[in-house]
């Protein structure tokens, strides 16, 4: 985590098997606790798309890490992640997806019906059905 950047609490790591999440598991378990709700800085942090994608990585490189399985950083796209870019720069080219008023797609949420029925009619608008 701090080689990710991400500030560790002073307090010092539990160990309490006893914890009902770890107990009460047939798999191997660990419960990491990345933020606090009630602390402000800790849930704004949370809200970023990006520090839980820091987040994620650095669990994920402890994980293999503990494992003795090595980390390969990767910057090939795969298939279904160019397909996904290259439907995003379409429908952003064709003014059928705009994004907030500060230009953010917001593709790390989920789509409402509404924004569903937009996308379609922008689409049938375009290709002349309507």
């Amino acid at each position: 985590m701090r080689a990710a950047g991400i500030a560790v609490r002073s307090t010092p790591i539990v160990y309490d098997p006893e914890l009902y999440v770890l107990k009460h598991t047939k798999a191997p378990a660990v419960l990491l606790e990345n933020g606090f709700h009630t602390n402000r800085e800790e849930a704004a942090l949370l809200g970023q798309a990006d520090y839980r994608q820091k987040l994620a990585v650095a669990e994920a490189k402890g994980i293999l890490e503990y494992l003795g399985i090595p980390w390969v950083e990767t910057e090939e796209e795969t298939d279904y992640q160019a397909e996904a870019r290259a439907a995003v720069d379409w429908l952003t080219e064709n003014g059928i997806m705009q994004g907030n008023a500060e230009g953010d797609l917001m593709l790390d949420q989920p789509l409402t019906r509404r924004q569903f029925a937009v996308l379609e009619y922008r689409i049938a608008k375009l290709e002349g059905f309507v």
